[in-house]
């Protein structure tokens, strides 16, 4: 299965960047475009070439000396478009260099209070990161470095999780499939929290892993200590954590030693945590009225074609998606850098679903805490029309990923009833299905530009 998604990942960025090519708005965007049709290409070849043998690149070597080249060549790219690094994020990458400019430049205490008296307190955690490497070295490009090496943490905890559910050269695909994906490369460019914050995800779950595995409190004490940075990030993640914890303890744990502390753990950090929860709570929900948040929404132009269609594009971008927008614009020239990772994301949705329905038939109990902080994720960015919003997604991408490969290894190694499950030809409907979907979605996003 994995083989027939790279051959129809490979045919389709091929038809897509060169049948829209012709539809560009500007030809100043020809070096952008084409720079997102050779990630595609290399993406492929590195998936479809990778071999685990004593003669092949280790992994993480590849991981490595792949980012380090397209963060290269992305803020290249940057310069040469807009005469700085931060890769078209200009609102928040850049604010986060001036605050970190200015904490650097204090004694760290003196910092710390400043960041505490201008920002909220979920917006403080890259500042304080960033600022910490400014002290090293006062330069964005730096920072970039330190996320790639962020990012190859994440990459090994990722692999570790994993290949306790998949064979080796799948969990090192897995690995090697979310690390290169165009939009990791892109946050590890930009100058933004989200390449810490990712690897803080994993690494959360790697630990907690470690912990359901060998019962040591010091696994459980990291996993603690690693959800409690989510304070600094993004405050709802960890809702979903304690959420998932709690659900999983309850079903998927017989284990009454395990099972009863992480109960009470959960409820005793949800209520500890509360007002956290309630301030996040408003600050997304807009206080929990729904109309006051169809408003901003609508002023934010996320409102498009009545509630009913937005809801309904939102359901399909992130069960899909969220859907790659393969040109350019003056307004989203972020979107083309996240394109041909997401066409990989579209594709394993199929082998994702699967998955949880496997993984459920089968009673693959260790699987139900990534299930449930994905699917609870997915939920609520829809309830709030966030679903189309690719930074809200990154949080649970990665645990798609391990769900697909877990699949797809026992689909590839012959260990599933291709016919029970899921035969060639129905996947192939099913990709192509796809296909059709993410033609639609450009064409549309095409006619709207021209309208306006």
């Amino acid at each position: 299965m994995l083989r027939k998604i790279l051959n129809f990942y490979l045919l389709s960025s091929i038809i897509f960047y060169l049948g829209f090519l012709f539809l560009l708005p500007s030809k100043e965007y020809y070096f952008l475009y084409f720079s997102m049709f050779f990630m595609s290409l290399f993406y492929f070849f590195v998936l479809h070439n990778y071999k685990v043998s004593q003669k092949s690149l280790n992994y993480i070597t590849i991981i490595f000396i792949s980012s380090l080249f397209w963060v290269i060549l992305y803020n290249y790219i940057s310069f040469y478009y807009t005469g700085n690094f931060f890769v078209f994020s200009y609102i928040d990458a850049q604010s986060y260099d001036i605050t970190s400019q200015r904490m650097s430049n204090m004694p760290f205490k003196e910092g710390l209070n400043y960041a505490s008296n201008y920002l909220s307190i979920d917006d403080m955690g890259a500042p304080l990161f960033i600022s910490t490497c400014y002290r090293i070295i006062p330069s964005n490009l730096f920072v970039n470095f330190i996320y790639i090496l962020l990012g190859l943490i994440s990459a090994y905890s990722l692999y570790r999780i994993s290949k306790e559910f998949m064979s080796i050269k799948y969990a090192k695909l897995c690995s090697i499939a979310f690390a290169l994906s165009s939009y990791v490369i892109y946050y590890h460019s930009s100058g933004l929290k989200e390449s810490i914050m990712i690897m803080l995800i994993i690494l959360f779950f790697n630990y907690y892993y470690q912990f359901l595995k060998t019962n040591k409190l010091k696994h459980l004490f990291l996993s603690i200590f690693i959800a409690l940075l989510f304070i600094l990030f993004r405050i709802p993640i960890i809702f979903f954590i304690i959420a998932a914890v709690f659900v999983n303890a309850l079903v998927g744990i017989k284990n009454i030693k395990v099972r009863i502390p992480l109960v009470v753990l959960a409820i005793i950090l949800f209520i500890t945590l509360y007002s956290f929860f309630q301030h996040s709570i408003n600050r997304y929900l807009l206080g929990g009225d729904i109309t006051r948040l169809f408003i901003a929404r609508e002023e934010e132009s996320m409102i498009k074609g009545g509630i009913r269609f937005t809801y309904l594009t939102n359901i399909l971008s992130q069960f899909l998606g969220p859907l790659p927008t393969i040109l350019p614009t003056q307004e989203k020239q972020i979107l083309a850098f996240y394109a041909p990772g997401l066409f990989f994301r579209c594709f394993i949705s199929i082998p994702f679903f699967l998955g949880i329905v496997y993984a459920i038939k089968n009673k693959d109990k260790l699987l139900y805490p990534m299930i449930l902080f994905a699917l609870f994720e997915m939920i609520s960015l829809i309830s709030i029309i966030e679903g189309l919003e690719l930074r809200k997604s990154l949080p649970h991408l990665p645990f798609i990923y391990i769900i697909a490969f877990y699949y797809m290894d026992m689909y590839d190694l012959n260990k599933l009833n291709t016919r029970k499950y899921l035969s060639p030809i129905k996947i192939n409907f099913l990709l192509i299905l796809i296909f059709i979907i993410i033609l639609v979605w450009n064409l549309r996003t095409e006619i709207s530009i021209y309208h306006i």
